[in-house]
């Protein structure tokens, strides 16, 4: 069996689980990191308390083949023992290729439970912080 993205594999008794061979693990240089970067999309505007990491992994597995990766965004309130992590209300979506993440940017009519969000490549999201 093979997970949605074909990352994973998992043997035939359930019993074990591997990545992979035909996706190797990428090396980390500053070329695979701009290649990353390339691919990887900031979306703004989830609610910040009802939206999980399963319905956005569920989401975009259902709706969009070339997602490979979900990341939610979180801040930390309180101190130390008291520590509570809270969701900012965006994510970064790592697109298998920079054509699909380019085709994701440029959807325009893109909404995510019919509402509006801010889309646009990582590094131009960085930048401008």
């Amino acid at each position: 069996k093979k997970s949605k993205a074909n990352l994973m594999e998992v043997s035939e008794d359930n019993t074990k689980i591997r990545r992979n061979k035909e996706i190797p693990l990428p090396e980390n240089t500053v070329e695979s990191k701009a290649a990353l970067e390339a691919r990887t999309v900031y979306v703004k505007g989830f609610d910040n308390d009802s939206t999980t990491l399963d319905e956005l992994l569920d989401y975009f597995n259902e709706t969009n083949q070339n997602v490979v990766s979900v990341q939610m965004r979180n801040y930390s309130v309180g101190k130390a023992g008291e520590k509570q992590w809270k969701f900012k209300g965006s994510i970064f979506v790592t697109f298998k290729n920079k054509e699909a993440a380019t085709e994701f940017v440029e959807n325009k009519e893109w909404k995510y439970k019919d509402k509006e969000m801010i889309i646009k490549f990582q590094k131009d999201y960085l930048e401008a912080k």
